[in-house]
């Protein structure tokens, strides 16, 4: 009986070790994110969580929500009863864990986003992207030529920007880039306006952010730094941030 279990023990113990080294290649590290970019080895940091503010814009009246509210069916959205009036806005916010050091006036950072404002009517703020430390870093696209196709780096404002004149009801990725003494914004990977900037733009970044007037739709948000993704997140679990960071 020895002579015939132990050549089956030991065929089956090169069977395992083969299966443990050779079957599991890069495709099935659990460190990595299969997306259209991802992040490799990242750092466990402080979990924060994306929330939702609406809000009627200098006035106040803010009503806060929880992802458990608009993260759904694979995106960031809310009810499509909320009024798309003047300053009404719904914006949705991710701070930045304490462990990720981004810093506004010395790094080249990047927030990309896909996203669309179906109600969109260029009337003020349709689709805003923005990186946020003690001053408000955002930029805004509409569908009609106004002041508000705008460029925001604190209390310097560049308005009237023609290039952010979009269809703001189709999917399209737009982005937000500081980088040196200029800031730049992107739609589909092509740069639309670059304008340079004075002063600071305010140290530490605390938060970034997407906003709509009214209500919009959020597939997915990746911060840059450099060119080293840094933070991915596609709201593909129902009611839970996935925010997956990566040290810089």
């Amino acid at each position: 009986m020895k002579k015939v279990i132990i050549p089956i023990l030991a065929l089956l113990f090169i069977s395992i070790a083969f299966t443990t080294t050779t079957s599991c290649t890069k495709e099935c590290d659990p460190t990595t994110i299969h997306d259209s970019t991802t992040i490799n080895n990242y750092d466990t940091v402080t979990l924060t969580n994306w929330t939702l503010q609406y809000f009627e814009g200098s006035a106040g009246n803010n009503t806060f929500y929880a992802p458990g509210s608009f993260i759904k069916n694979g995106k960031a959205t809310f009810a499509s009863n909320l009024f798309h009036q003047n300053y009404w806005f719904s914006e949705y916010s991710l701070p930045i864990p304490k462990e990720i050091n981004l810093n506004l006036d010395t790094d080249s950072l990047k927030i990309v986003a896909n996203l669309r404002n179906i109600n969109g009517d260029g009337n003020s703020h349709e689709l805003d992207l923005g990186i946020n430390s003690d001053i408000n870093l955002y930029a805004v696209w509409q569908n009609a030529t106004s002041y508000y196709n705008q460029i925001n780096i604190g209390s310097q404002k560049i308005t009237d920007v023609n290039e952010h004149v979009t269809n703001t009801g189709v999917y399209a990725e737009y982005a937000l880039q500081v980088q040196n003494n200029t800031v730049s914004t992107l739609k589909n990977n092509t740069v639309l306006k670059t304008v340079s900037h004075t002063g600071s733009r305010g140290g530490r970044v605390k938060y970034i952010n997407v906003a709509f007037r009214g209500y919009g739709e959020v597939d997915w948000v990746k911060l840059y730094k450099g060119n080293k993704l840094i933070m991915v997140e596609d709201f593909n679990v129902d009611g839970t941030t996935t925010a997956i960071w990566s040290k810089p």
